[in-house]
């Protein structure tokens, strides 16, 4: 199976890599033109400069492509053999995505940087980038930079990958392998997986340069707009912390609400998802599962009494 799942990955990098591979070509062949004429008008600096450039760039790009495609194997012989424990793979497999996409980017990053010294245009490329990035635009007291949006969208792409990644290696493979009651592993997942998502969001907001006035500021209209038209949304928020925490309904159970009976399928803080026995997904409000009355058919058990009336 992971011999299968790492073809299809590689599969499907195959379009855009091609394309990829085919306009790095073109620009090379552009530049190598562009030398040629150089050299004809006399300019043999400048051509030996764009030649040596392009040879290096492309040597660059060769063999941080092959290095890429042997650690691919190596880690491909691991994850298909037996060489590592199963915990160790387990988790590697979750987490083997998100590796992959990383360390793309950097090979990317580190060869853009190594082309642009090539070139001899690094310095001046790199000082208008960050003058760039450093630009300052005002929204009345909000003073923000192109860098630290950037810098937002970064950490907090980092903080839900992060937040799922944990969500995934606990519920999938750490706590399985605990002797927890019943539901517990699903509600110290689930509060795991927000609260490194909170602790993430607020360090994207650092990052980007929100100071703590600011960040008072924005909780200020936050809370402004929850006293207006946002108290349905905090108290199935409540509700579902509070459904963690005493377990009333668990996920597999059969329960039966606002005159449906299914079986529960995921609980989340702000809704509870049940799925009937006809095969519809109903979202549920956490607030209505406290409010209501909520019949749990298989909360400390599955033995029922059920009466059968016969007639003679």
């Amino acid at each position: 199976d992971t011999d299968t799942d790492t073809a299809t990955d590689t599969d499907t990098d195959t379009p855009w890599s091609g394309r990829l591979w085919t306009a790095l070509r073109w620009i090379a062949c552009g530049v190598l033109g562009v030398a040629a004429m150089a050299n004809i008008l006399g300019n043999v600096s400048l051509a030996s400069m764009l030649v040596s450039a392009t040879l290096d760039s492309s040597y660059a790009a060769l063999a941080m492509y092959a290095g890429s495609k042997v650690l691919l194997a190596v880690a491909q012989v691991l994850l298909a053999g037996s060489l590592l424990p199963a915990a160790a793979l387990r988790h590697a497999r979750t987490i083997m995505p998100g590796v992959l996409a990383a360390g793309r980017v950097l090979l990317v990053l580190g060869w853009g940087v190594f082309t642009l010294q090539a070139f001899r245009v690094y310095r001046p490329a790199s000082t208008a980038l960050l003058a760039m990035l450093n630009h300052e635009f005002r929204l009345g007291e909000l003073s923000l930079s192109l860098g630290g949006l950037l810098a937002f969208c970064l950490a907090a792409w980092v903080a839900f990958w992060l937040a799922r990644t944990i969500r995934v290696l606990l519920a999938d493979n750490v706590l399985p392998s605990l002797s927890l009651p019943r539901g517990v592993g699903n509600s110290i997942s689930t509060l795991s997986y927000y609260t490194v998502l909170f602790i993430g969001l607020l360090s994207a907001l650092a990052a980007a340069g929100f100071h703590v006035g600011q960040l008072t500021l924005i909780f200020g209209a936050l809370g402004v707009g929850i006293g207006f038209g946002l108290q349905d949304v905090v108290r199935n928020f409540v509700a579902g912390l509070i459904l963690m925490f005493e377990r009333p309904l668990q996920r597999g159970d059969t329960v039966e609400v606002a005159g449906m009976l299914g079986q529960v399928r995921e609980i989340g803080l702000r809704a509870t998802i049940v799925t009937t026995f006809e095969g519809a997904d109903v979202v549920v409000p956490n607030g209505m599962l406290l409010a209501d009355k909520v019949i749990n058919w298989t909360l400390n058990g599955t033995r029922r009494r059920f009466d059968l009336n016969i007639s003679t």
